[in-house]
């Protein structure tokens, strides 16, 4: 991990519980409403909104929202000012049946400008109970609006509200973290184990798209990689960036949204090399993000109306993708592409940047026929790899079906003998590179 700048986490460590924002007990009304609340992002119907005189928390009224039916729905607040970083605790008091939650629209880049939502409070004819939850802004605006959003209300009581209260609370450091620290999980559906934490982490940019965002790494390897979703900086390849924002799951994709600090601490810095994978093994969790190569593979299906392209070897098919870089493939055609691995509409996909990660490939039948030979073919115990045709540093690999690497090794001479007694039978792939190329034959195993 590189050198995290401990400045604005120690001032962030050292604020401390402020005034209230915002009080309310629903005393004033007009028109049928509550003076205080009915903001532009409140989709609750009017007309199930009311005015409650029995059985209030204290005065004289209080609020009785109804939604019996269908999806989640705001009733928000009045605009109010908010500023970014700053964490605010919302308190109320409530009963009924239903299901309420909080959160906050301050018009962040992300989400359609809102907040993650707090988990839901479940209530059965329940009596008066008070309620605090907690929201994070991630903008400075005057235009804010704290959401209660309710979910299957039942009567004849629904959701009663009362005596609401909004204060800034103590805003919570970030927490220092690695990419691999972000991105490393065991759970199936490759959740962060910081999602909806704010984090402050940094690498090196592999990839950017002004206006989009940009990829970061730190070094080589699994789980080195995150999408940054950032549409108002604009660092360079080879920068070293410190972020600190918000990990969010968009869709099963681990990016970093919302960012609330960055700085470019160096440039020019070397891009961690890329990964040699085949489409099945880039098709993983663990290279979410990461810079990877795909090699000698073949265009299957032309761009589509979105960009996206078929590419294809024996080991597995996967997109590549015009998220950076419009591409122009020929079908039929082999190439070698290079660029950070996405998640996306529940397909992995590789993202070029330029013209130069689209290198000509090489069929498998075309590579075997000019570089060397194998025999016998299919092996039984023992495998000889003729390499006369290949010159200079040569190495051998050999991968299994399921893209797993079973062999790697450097050739002493000419004529390399592999033993395959300890290998299940099907077809393998074997490639050779050296300085000058790489080639590639299938090989096929039968004891």
């Amino acid at each position: 991990m590189k050198h995290i700048t401990l400045g604005a986490l120690l001032l962030l460590s050292s604020a401390s519980v402020n005034a209230q924002l915002f009080t309310s007990d629903l005393e004033a009304w007009t028109d049928g409403l509550p003076d205080d609340f009915v903001g532009a992002r409140t989709n609750l119907s009017t007309d199930s909104i009311f005015q409650e005189t029995e059985d209030v928390h204290g005065g004289t009224y209080a609020v009785r929202l109804q939604l019996s039916t269908g999806t989640h729905k705001r009733f928000t607040t009045a605009p109010q000012s908010v500023t970014a970083g700053a964490t605010y605790d919302i308190t109320f008091w409530v009963r009924g049946t239903g299901s309420i939650r909080t959160g906050l629209y301050d018009g962040r880049p992300d989400a359609s400008g809102y907040s993650t939502y707090n988990a839901y409070v479940e209530l059965v004819d329940a009596d008066w109970q008070e309620v605090t939850q907690s929201v994070t802004a991630a903008m400075t605006t005057t235009e804010a609006e704290f959401v209660l959003s309710i979910l299957e209300t039942a009567g004849p009581s629904h959701l009663v509200v009362d005596d609401i209260t909004i204060s800034e609370g103590e805003v919570v450091a970030p927490t220092a973290a690695t990419i691999y620290e972000i991105q490393f999980t065991t759970e199936t559906t490759g959740a962060s184990p910081l999602v909806n934490q704010t984090v402050i982490t940094s690498g090196v940019v592999t990839a950017a798209k002004a206006g989009l965002g940009y990829f970061l790494q730190d070094g080589t390897g699994p789980w080195n990689g995150i999408f940054v979703n950032d549409a108002t900086n604009a660092p360079v390849v080879g920068d070293l960036v410190e972020v600190t924002a918000s990990v969010q799951e968009n869709f099963s994709f681990t990016r970093l949204n919302t960012v609330v600090d960055y700085a470019v601490t160096s440039s020019g810095n070397t891009v961690p090399a890329a990964e040699l994978l085949n489409p099945t093994t880039a098709s993983q969790e663990q290279w979410e993000s990461v810079l990877v190569t795909v090699s000698d593979v073949e265009c299957t299906v032309l761009p589509n109306n979105f960009g996206e392209w078929t590419i294809a070897n024996w080991l597995g098919s996967m997109l590549a993708d015009d998220v950076l870089f419009a591409a122009t493939p020929t079908l039929g055609s082999f190439y070698t592409i290079t660029g950070p691995i996405q998640y996306a509409f529940s397909t992995w996909r590789i993202l070029p940047r330029d013209l130069n990660d689209i290198g000509v490939g090489t069929s498998v039948d075309e590579n075997a026929a000019i570089s060397f030979s194998t025999y016998p073919n299919p092996a039984n115990d023992l495998l000889t790899i003729e390499l006369d045709a290949v010159n200079g540093r040569t190495e051998y690999s050999l991968i299994d079906p399921a893209g797993r690497v079973v062999l790697n090794d450097i050739a002493t001479s000419d004529r390399v003998q592999v033993s395959t007694s300890g290998l299940s039978n099907g077809v393998y792939l074997l490639t050779v590179r050296n300085s000058d190329a790489v080639y590639s034959a299938r090989v096929a195993v039968q004891h």
